[in-house]
């Protein structure tokens, strides 16, 4: 009888203490979450934090992508940052475009890291498709050639860029930090890559250029939101670029495939777990904006603002520009 006794109260000790344990880590996970500054640094505040327009490869819906062209009919249309994409060629220059093949935009079959800068086309196919869109972009009459990301940093000194990484090469990050200390541009740019074994490489080069997260890197952010870890986490990136599908988006994408009704379940839940305003407001309180790629029409500009996002991604400038303006949206 007494050993049952004793085994009670320690059972309701135990049970005492892990419920007291629980409550702290929750209460203190939740102060921290609203008032991060108590254990964090907030991140340096920079001009890229208060943009609302950025032009995704440069506005590739209404001009050919990464192109002279397409960055200055962005500029034109006032876009705060520049998205574009960086891959280095066999003679070690750092040229801005998307794919590793030159096939999809020039029709020559090769890819660049194979051709000295010299050696890429300087024309493009008559028509290239624009990314998430069933249009295409004509290059008639436009002056082509694939850009040096040098030459864009020369061009436009002081415009925030989104860089993208897009190749596992130390040589390619080596050589764009490079270029971001010869042009002073290692506080106005963002850097970053899909891949976390390169967004870690980035790190590792420079940890004052802001970078945003890799796929890998939203995913343990998410985990450790919903799990409460968050607050405590320290946080390495500056900026977090997400996909943001809104219900009627979800489900008109997820009718194009035979799995239509499972796809649409499971964006809908991807989506409510992603977009979320408590994530976004810590973040911002830690310095860290949020951005959205790739929008292209008003109803989901609407749905990313007012969800919280800071700044949305489009590949057409110019309907950005004009809603932006048209609803007064500022910083």
């Amino acid at each position: 009888m007494v050993a049952l006794i004793l085994q009670d109260l320690l059972f309701g000790t135990v049970i005492r203490a892990m419920l007291t344990c629980f409550g702290l880590y929750g209460g203190t996970s939740l102060l921290l979450l609203h008032k991060p500054s108590i254990l964090h640094k907030v991140k340096p505040r920079r001009v890229m934090n208060s943009a609302k327009h950025i032009s995704h490869r440069g506005g590739c819906g209404e001009l050919p992508e990464n192109t002279f062209p397409a960055f200055d009919n962005a500029i034109a249309k006032g876009t705060q940052i520049l998205e574009i994409d960086v891959h280095l060629t066999k003679d070690k220059k750092v040229v801005v475009f998307h794919d590793p093949s030159l096939f999809r935009v020039t029709g020559q079959a090769a890819n660049i890291r194979e051709l000295n800068y010299d050696e890429l086309p300087t024309k493009f196919k008559s028509h290239i498709g624009v990314p998430f869109s069933t249009q295409t972009v004509t290059t008639e009459g436009v002056n082509i050639k694939i850009p040096l990301l040098e030459d864009v940093l020369q061009k436009y000194p002081t415009l925030p860029l989104n860089i993208d990484i897009k190749a596992e090469s130390d040589e390619l990050i080596d050589e764009t930090h490079q270029l971001l200390k010869k042009y002073k541009r290692t506080d106005s740019v963002i850097w970053g890559s899909f891949r976390e074994s390169t967004t870690k490489k980035l790190h590792a080069k420079d940890s004052t250029v802001p970078l945003f997260f890799s796929m890998a890197g939203t995913a343990k952010l998410l985990l450790a939101y919903y799990t409460g870890v968050l607050p405590f986490m320290p946080i390495k990136e500056s900026y977090l670029e997400i996909p943001v599908f809104s219900k009627e988006k979800i489900k008109s994408l997820a009718s194009l495939s035979a799995y239509g009704s499972k796809l649409n379940i499971a964006g809908v839940l991807a989506m409510n777990l992603l977009v979320s305003p408590g994530l976004f407001s810590h973040l911002n309180k830690r310095g860290i904006s949020v951005f959205s790629w790739v929008q292209n029409d008003e109803g989901m500009y609407d749905y990313c603002f007012k969800n919280g996002v800071n700044g949305v991604m489009t590949d057409f400038p110019t309907k950005l520009g004009d809603y932006l303006q048209k609803n007064k949206i500022s910083e």
